[in-house]
């Protein structure tokens, strides 16, 4: 008996050990903080802005313990939504790495659209990367960062990968980041919708720039922060530009024609500005904006001035306003 007591008593502690280990097949997203953009890329001329630009990150990550769930419920800034079939068979090394694909795929078309944008000369060429590779597709000789070259002999990518027939290879020729060409069989997978198993994103390669520079490795991945890593390169070769009187942050993806594109995690990110004190938080403009303004019109006396936009036209027009306001 003293041993099913004994046992019984246990109980308690199994349950509380288990809400701290158990995880659940859910996506949670939490408020995180400002990455300040002074020193994300240094340029041959040294020119750097003296502005306070920020771009702005949130804490994510999938399965989540049952007690961070659990917490998640009752915290207004916390989203926890369920993972999707696709997104659980993506692991977390392949989530990583695709993020600074992103990243560094959307710093390239930052420096195009600014560059563009102050007139300066600059040339590149359309290229097409790995962005995403899923489980049951790795081990195949492919990683994420690869440029496809073709596909079955033919350089029309995305049409050669429809037409590969379910249940068979197709031939792959990849360029590897080190330079070096590949030729890869890679299988249609007829057990997983009849897919290859890869995402593919356009990439903008310069080729040719009056300035060499240098960006710094950062955790923070995705194309979210293409807006402001834009602003911060217009701001850093055009000093006629007068923010240093500001605090600003946004987000947003930035196009090479110059538009600006929706993100995810908005109400996050509004908490995330509002905690931070910035001056001026810029978000695209549709859903982004129309779930920004609810999260910003639940904060009470919120510090900052939160700025629609849709191109990166009216971020400057919105910036010589504030100026002129000041």
């Amino acid at each position: 008996m003293s041993v099913i007591k004994k046992a019984l008593s246990l109980i308690p502690l199994i349950i509380i050990l288990s809400l701290f280990v158990v995880r659940v097949d859910y996506r949670l997203e939490a408020p995180g903080n400002l990455e300040p953009l002074d020193a994300f890329i240094t340029f041959e001329n040294a020119a750097e802005s003296d502005a306070d630009l920020s771009a702005i990150y949130i804490m994510s990550f999938n399965r989540p313990t049952v007690f961070q769930w659990w917490v998640a419920q009752y915290a207004s800034s916390i989203d926890v939504t369920p993972l999707s079939e696709a997104q659980l068979s993506i692991s977390n090394t392949a989530r990583f790495e695709s993020g600074q694909v992103a990243r560094n795929t959307s710093i390239d078309k930052a420096i195009i659209t600014a560059y563009e944008s102050l007139g300066l000369d600059i040339t590149y060429e359309e290229k097409l990367l790995v962005y995403l590779i899923y489980d049951y597709a790795s081990n195949q000789g492919l990683e994420i960062g690869d440029t496809v070259e073709s596909v079955n002999g033919s350089n029309d990518i995305f049409d050669a990968f429809a037409n590969a027939e379910c249940g068979e290879t197709a031939e792959v020729i990849v360029t590897k980041a080190d330079g070096t060409k590949e030729t890869l069989a890679l299988e249609k997978f007829a057990d997983h919708e009849c897919r290859f198993g890869l995402s593919l994103s356009t990439y903008y390669e310069i080729t040719s720039l009056p300035l060499t520079y240098e960006t710094t490795p950062t955790i923070v991945g995705g194309p979210s922060a293409g807006l402001m890593h834009t602003l911060y390169i217009y701001a850093a070769q055009n000093p006629e530009l007068n923010i240093s009187d500001l605090k600003i942050a946004g987000t947003g993806t930035i196009g090479l024609d110059g538009s600006i594109g929706s993100v995810g995690s908005i109400k996050q990110k509004v908490y995330t500005a509002q905690r931070e004190r910035v001056d001026l938080l810029f978000i695209p403009t549709g859903s982004n904006f129309e779930e920004a303004l609810i999260t910003y019109e639940s904060i009470q006396k919120p510090a900052f001035e939160l700025v629609e936009v849709s191109t990166f036209e009216d971020v400057l027009n919105a910036l010589e306003a504030a100026h002129e306001r000041d």
